[in-house]
């Protein structure tokens, strides 16, 4: 493998573990391989801004001029110069078709527009934490809006297989046409995407703004929102990935709970461990 400059590293299921935490080892191997190696760091998530900016904290990005890719890279955020760079929303057609999919189906959605949330249990009301319904227009059974969305996730029936979640996720893509696509990035979580945007949209827009090379670039990820960056780079997967991932990956590390990003870490880029 080559020097390795550019660590993207996906959020939930990879760099965090079941507390949605950086354990004390990934955060002191990654911290040492940006001061001894000036290895950049990119946090490739589905999650949007806040939420990768608030866990991402213990890794110091801002001082080690590194990169948050959100929304599953519609957006991608700049340390060094405090930019945000966008690439694509979600249309408003989309976000209806999904709506609307989802009532039929009795399925939770969220969506967000900026800081705007927009909320619906089409089942019972309430959401998982006991929210209440937000931007929900009964009258059109659609979210009452005509601006394009930042993001837009659907949850399964935790009663769903990983083929009713598959059969979830062609069906929405089936129903979205040429408007926008959809992803399966754990099970019973799906996430719209703009039509022709995923991970490697973002770490594309960095590997042209800084000069990387493709073999100078390692993915670490574990959900199907991950494939098309193990598709086309080098990629290591989480022990604790989703199967298709594990056969599109180049090499495989210690499951999130066993500090995989760190076990990576030492033997791709640091060089102290096989």
């Amino acid at each position: 493998m080559s020097e390795v400059k550019l660590l993207v590293l996906d959020l939930d299921g990879t760099l965090l573990n079941g507390k949605k935490q950086i354990s004390e080892r990934n955060r002191e191997v990654l911290l040492k391989a940006q001061n001894e190696k000036s290895l950049r760091i990119a946090i490739g998530s589905g999650r949007d801004y806040d939420y990768a900016k608030k866990v991402s904290e213990p890794l110091e990005l801002d001082s080690h001029k590194g990169f948050l890719i959100c929304n599953n890279g519609q957006k991608v955020y700049d340390c060094e110069t405090q930019t945000m760079n966008e690439i694509r929303r979600i249309t408003h057609t989309g976000g209806r078709i999904a709506m609307s999919y989802a009532e039929l189906n009795s399925l939770e959605i969220r969506g967000s527009i900026g800081t705007e949330k927009y909320f619906h249990n089409c089942h019972e009301g309430k959401g998982k934490n006991g929210e209440e319904d937000l931007g929900y227009n009964p009258d059109t059974g659609f979210f009452d809006t005509d601006q394009d969305f930042d993001k837009i996730v659907i949850f399964t029936s935790e009663k769903y297989s990983l083929d009713d979640d598959h059969r979830v996720v062609e069906e929405l893509r089936g129903l979205l046409g040429e408007h926008d696509d959809v992803t399966l990035v754990a099970p019973h979580v799906v996430d719209l995407v703009a039509k022709g945007v995923d991970k490697t949209s973002g770490i594309e827009w960095i590997a042209e703004h800084y000069g990387f090379e493709k073999e100078e670039i390692l993915v670490m990820g574990d959900g199907e929102n991950d494939l098309p960056a193990a598709l086309k780079y080098p990629f290591s997967a989480m022990a604790n990935s989703m199967d298709s991932v594990l056969k599109a990956a180049s090499r495989v590390t210690l499951s999130n709970e066993e500090d995989g990003v760190a076990y990576e870490v030492e033997r791709s880029v640091l060089k102290t461990a096989e």
